[in-house]
């Protein structure tokens, strides 16, 4: 599914503001028409093509797809008034380049605010300029290729972003005055610079090239003279970001091909060598130089930036789960190595463990980069929107760091930063941020912290939940900041990957399967084994949640007449199909049984699940509450908590069982006992009636209706295959 897409509602033009252009050549203002722009000095005009400027002297075409399709999707678009649905239909396998906002999520460490003027450097389709243009004053989208440009018009039209300027230019020559940036972008670019020939990747990235180019310098030079072009339209105090791929990553060594020409090897070995065989593989010379830390670190400063933070990221600066200064990645080494969910990113991970330290944080698979025109005159932006709520001291604010660290990367989601005191040497801040304006996710969750927080406070569950400081919108961004836990995830570990085998290795091959099968069962062994003592004590804490927070009750027989056809028919307007309705009338006829019980109507955390309960010592922690409801009944954060991995690893293992037969032949059924057995005994309610309830705890989820950033789907428990497996399940 394609990830989600909102932005603020406004309906304005795209470049609003008249911009400072400079003749490339001379460097004199040049002056405005309607279809040109002319220096008044050496009269070289420069052409304005549908609203965008034209600098580039060698109007080439630099792109993952082809022309002919670009153009199509660019017609689509304006024709239908809708840009995702134009790039779903011609290049949907680049979505994910395009269209989330968490390739952006290192914005907050950037030294800006909502008044900066920013260069998205070689921002192709706008993968950083949408995001950045929420909450910057103005960004300028620079690109060589007219069509990404084009697209990237429409799409923030569309979207309602107006403070985005498009220019086609060579990053080697800007027609900016010099001092015009706050800040600069080279996300995934600085490799390029090397390169003057065409380039498209789904043509050039599996074939030799038919072309031959002579350059007159290296790589490097040419690489280096850009960065020096981009130090003269910085202004002093502003800064320069680089992302890239780490030439010794431990990917390249493991056999990943170069991301460029997808050969491998070639990344690491000296270059004449890379040069040699990039040139018998593609027909054309290696020049997508990447850097090692420390060689990055010595071109940007040989450009006259001042080198400030090298960071390492994990698994991509694409896709950033991990983003932790070099100078204190010590303290953070297990968690820099960890990200999300994915086979070749666990096994990553896996390998970067063996690596001793202090060499494995050089080993990172990608790099970043701020550097400072000088010093830099802001600070980074979530640190002043500390400073500003008066949460650390804008006289102390060098001895802080920023720790980016992700899981979860839907547009509805937050992008999370741990803020570290060098000083104290401990994290003292945990603070979630939207990736979209207007977002209202973090508002209720932290309005139902607010209202949970009395009802636990001098109980024994105080300090089992976030410790909120601070809600509110600054600078135009939403954030959150909670005290900082240590705490680790319950699930995070070699045994659970194996138990998700079937869901990464797909395959009918009759010798693989088995041995897959083999994985599958000794990892969920291993991996029950392990979560077990877990899960009882976050079911002894939802138990005692529950008792805290009772409000009022309801009896059985409210449940069987009002409650339960209130769920169906919410469940039938979600557009559900509850194809066995003797299912329904089974349940309502077992409920008969407990007509006179009472039953308390609780806080419902609403996300109650096994990613979401942590560990912390001896003890656990509960997160992520923003979707917390008040006077609900009592089984639908049980239910949540054990039946998710459970449905999870049933539907992946394609194996043609129902639910009930899967429980009991796959070893979940004593675990799944004792822990219903464990709830009944802490509420005081049969083992028998408990599951009974969890029948209902289906139909409520089918029920919720959830906001249009979040894909219900992303709940096991949600959609007719699972409602109806759960309604007919026998524990």
């Amino acid at each position: 599914m394609t990830p989600d897409v909102t932005a603020p509602e406004v309906n304005t033009e795209v470049m609003r503001e008249t911009v400072d252009y400079v003749c490339i050549d001379c460097r004199i203002n040049l002056t405005h028409g309607a279809e040109q722009l002319v220096c008044g000095q050496c009269q070289t005009t420069f052409s304005v093509i549908e609203g965008i400027p034209v600098f580039a002297k060698r109007r080439g075409y630099w792109c993952n797809v082809a022309k002919d399709k670009m153009h199509l999707m660019i017609k689509d678009a304006e024709a239908s008034g809708d840009w995702l649905a134009a790039v779903n239909k011609h290049i949907e396998s680049y979505a994910p380049h395009i269209v989330p906002m968490y390739r952006a999520d290192a914005q907050f460490a950037f030294p800006i605010n909502s008044q900066s003027r920013v260069l998205d450097a070689g921002s192709m389709w706008g993968g950083l300029t949408i995001p950045i243009a929420q909450f910057a004053g103005s960004v300028y989208a620079l690109d060589q290729t007219w069509e990404t440009l084009r697209f990237l018009k429409t799409r923030a039209q569309q979207m309602g972003l107006d403070n985005i300027t498009l220019v086609e230019s060579s990053i080697h020559k800007l027609p900016f005055p010099d001092g015009y940036f706050d800040f600069v972008l080279l996300n995934g670019v600085l490799e390029w610079l090397g390169v003057e020939q065409d380039v498209v990747l789904e043509k050039h990235w599996q074939h030799k090239r038919d072309d031959e180019h002579e350059y007159q310098a290296t790589p490097r030079d040419m690489q280096l003279a850009a960065l020096k072009e981009i130090f003269r339209v910085t202004k002093p105090g502003g800064g320069l970001y680089v992302a890239i791929e780490n030439r010794i990553g431990l990917q390249y060594f493991l056999g990943h091909p170069d991301d460029h020409v997808n050969v491998r090897f070639v990344p690491f070995l000296p270059r004449f060598l890379a040069n040699k065989i990039t040139k018998m593989c593609r027909n054309s010379a290696y020049r997508t130089y990447i850097y090692s830390p420390k060689k990055l670190q010595a071109l940007v400063d040989e450009a006259g930036f001042n080198s400030q933070t090298l960071y390492s990221v994990y698994p991509h600066y694409g896709k950033i789960s991990r983003m932790v200064p070099m100078r204190c990645f010590s303290a953070f080494r297990r968690m820099a190595k960890q990200g999300y969910a994915h086979i070749k990113i666990f096994c990553l991970s896996a390998a970067w463990r063996l690596i001793p330290e202090p060499l494995s944080k050089f080993m990172a698979p990608s790099i970043a980069l701020l550097a400072a025109k000088g010093e830099f005159t802001l600070p980074q932006r979530l640190l002043g929107l500390l400073m500003s709520q008066q949460l650390i001291e804008p006289e102390q604010v060098q001895r802080y760091e920023l720790i980016l660290t992700n899981n979860r990367f839907g547009n509805g989601h937050t992008s999370n930063y741990i803020v570290y005191d060098k000083e104290n040497k401990k994290s003292i801040y945990f603070c979630k941020i939207s990736r979209v304006r207007q977002a209202q996710a973090l508002a209720h969750e932290s309005k139902q912290l607010r209202a949970v927080q009395p009802y636990i406070t001098g109980s024994t569950l105080e300090g089992t939940i976030p410790n909120l400081l601070f809600f509110g919108v600054v600078d135009g961004i939403t954030v959150q900041v909670a005290s900082y836990v240590d705490a680790q995830p319950i699930v995070t570990n070699f045994f659970n990957a194996l138990r998700s085998a079937p869901r990464f290795i797909k395959t009918k091959n009759k010798l693989i399967c088995p041995f897959v099968a083999m994985l599958q069962r000794y990892g969920r062994k291993r991996w029950l084994r392990h979560i077990d003592p877990y899960m009882k004590k976050a079911i002894c804490w939802l138990a005692e949640f529950q008792v805290a927070t009772q409000q009022s009750i309801m009896g059985v027989d409210e449940i069987i007449d009002n409650w339960v056809p209130q769920q169906l028919e919410a469940i039938r307007k979600q557009g559900i199909n509850l194809a066995n309705e003797d299912s329904i009338d089974r349940l309502l006829q077992e409920l008969q049984s407990y007509k006179d019980t009472k039953v308390s109507l609780v806080a419902q955390h609403g996300d109650f699940d096994v990613c979401n309960v942590l560990k912390k010592q001896s003890e656990i922690f509960i997160v992520d509450f923003e979707h917390t409801e008040f006077n609900k009944l009592p089984f639908f954060d049980l239910a949540n908590l054990i039946f998710s991995p459970l449905i999870s690893e049933w539907k992946s293992t394609a194996i043609d069982i129902s639910l009930t037969q899967y429980i009991h032949t796959s070893g979940w059924k004593v675990y799944l006992d004792n822990w219903l057995a464990t709830y009944a005994a802490k509420t005081n309610m049969t083992v028998e009636f408990v599951k009974l309830a969890m029948r209902l705890a289906v139909l409520e989820q089918n029920a919720k209706k959830y906001p249009h950033t979040r894909d219900p789907y992303d709940y096991p428990m949600y959609g007719q295959d699972s409602l109806e497996a759960l309604l007919s399940i026998e524990l």
